[in-house]
């Protein structure tokens, strides 16, 4: 899924031709090795053949021991072959062409067939299974910052890179305003991760998101190479829910019997006990469950009117803790109780968010404390929103293997919204600071 040629004009990963293109190119490739045990030769009538299984054949190529003759593709499906001889040997080569996938299990299975007469007689069978998509953590040590310039933007990205690189030692690459669009929202367009073979090294591996904005072809044009791979799914119908703000996983948890070592990948969906909204679409679900070991999780979000687990939960480090890390986990229930608090200690004509605008341009955001409190139009909203929360809180308690402890809540405030398909949500009031 990586590129390996060096040709700077070759946009295509090495998935997308049909030949090797260097000896980096081969070490992505899996050795298949044909031994005999038998007579020096065979009779005329006979012959060895190599073939795939119908399932496998759309999603893997072979090659010889070199990697220069193609002998199995999803058009070619029968190879003959030379018989190697009394304790001889051939070496073959194949090549994934996919992740596993909601059609695709991701076995792929080769035979060595013996024909007589054109009638197959004996087979053996070698399977294969196609390494996973791999998500890694926010918790892992970071190689590299990407951002991606946008208007208004340049002072954070300034302060970020001398940050990173002065006080981490990791690099930062930007994608400029000319490429990107002045679409910042890079978290949205990509999620990194890898897969890792027994025979080399992992590959990083980029996922790529149906987003159709300025950073669509990023992935492709920037950051594949060799050694980084490149998978996208692209599908008419996607929604916020598809972009990757609502594409997450943990660090390692223990649930429910099964140690998940590298953790458990967890999504938002509109999956609210009769709610009708926006879903995920389900070749993107069918993708990461078909990766089978970070064992997906399915979390409620669509009442956000962006949809993404990242605007109620993120997960920090907490070395000090029995897990190693901690949830930040939205409470508007909190938010309130600290409102009455304040009220009760004198405080309620204590002015919030003074001087800072209200999120979707929807005018000045400031109120007073007790100007929050007697609004129940707003109170409402936000039992209704704690609601959701509570939902999500069991499952991720149940699912991750948490103990309460194990969740810190922050206070949160939410307000009404019209949806982009005109359904009503809800929105976080917390203006921008700026």
């Amino acid at each position: 899924m990586d590129k390996d040629s060096l040709d700077p004009a070759k946009r295509f990963r090495d998935s997308d031709d049909d030949f090797v293109s260097n000896s980096n190119d081969i070490l992505d490739l899996s050795e298949i090795l044909v031994q005999t045990d038998g007579p020096s030769k065979i009779p005329e009538d006979y012959r060895l053949t190599l073939f795939m299984d119908d399932d496998s054949t759309p999603y893997a190529r072979v090659f010889d021991g070199t990697g220069v003759k193609k002998l199995l593709n999803p058009v070619d499906k029968v190879a003959f072959i030379d018989y190697p001889g009394s304790f001889g040997v051939h070496e073959y080569l194949i090549e994934a062409l996919s992740y596993p996938h909601r059609y695709f299990n991701g076995f792929l299975r080769l035979n060595l067939g013996l024909e007589k007469n054109g009638h197959l007689i004996f087979q053996d069978t070698v399977q294969f299974k196609v390494a996973p998509f791999l998500m890694t953590s926010n918790l892992l040590p970071p190689d590299i910052v990407f951002t991606s310039e946008g208007n208004g933007n340049a002072l954070f990205i300034d302060q970020l890179e001398d940050f990173v690189v002065n006080q981490i030692g990791i690099s930062v690459r930007s994608c400029p305003r000319n490429i990107c669009k002045d679409d910042r929202w890079i978290q949205d367009q990509l999620e990194f991760g890898y897969a890792e073979v027994p025979h080399r090294t992992p590959m990083s591996v980029v996922l790529d998101s149906p987003r159709v904005n300025g950073l669509s072809t990023y992935a492709d044009k920037a950051i594949l190479g060799p050694d980084v791979g490149f998978v996208d799914y692209q599908y008419s119908g996607a929604t916020e829910l598809d972009y990757f703000g609502n594409l997450e996983v943990t660090p390692a948890v223990y649930a429910n019997g099964t140690l998940y070592a590298l953790g458990r990948i967890y999504y938002g969906n509109g999956n609210y006990p009769g709610w009708e909204g926006r879903q995920v679409s389900d070749a993107l679900v069918g993708f990461l469950h078909a990766q089978v070991i970070q064992a997906p999780v399915e979390l409620f979000s669509d009442w956000l009117f962006v949809g993404h687990v990242d605007e109620f939960m993120t997960i920090v480090p907490a070395p000090k803790s029995t897990l190693g890390f901690k949830v930040l986990f939205a409470s508007p229930r909190l938010f309130y109780n600290i409102l009455n608090d304040l009220l009760t200690t004198g405080f309620g004509d204590t002015l919030l968010f003074e001087d800072k605008p209200m999120s979707f341009y929807r005018g000045d955001a400031m109120l007073s404390v007790s100007e929050i409190l007697d609004n129940d139009e707003l109170y409402e909203t936000n039992v209704k929103c704690m609601e959701y929360l509570d939902y999500n809180k069991a499952v991720i308690l149940k699912d991750f293997g948490l103990q309460e402890d194990d969740i810190i809540e922050v206070p949160a405030l939410y307000d009404t919204v019209m949806g982009r398909d005109n359904v009503l949500r809800v929105s976080g009031y917390f203006p921008s600071k700026q």
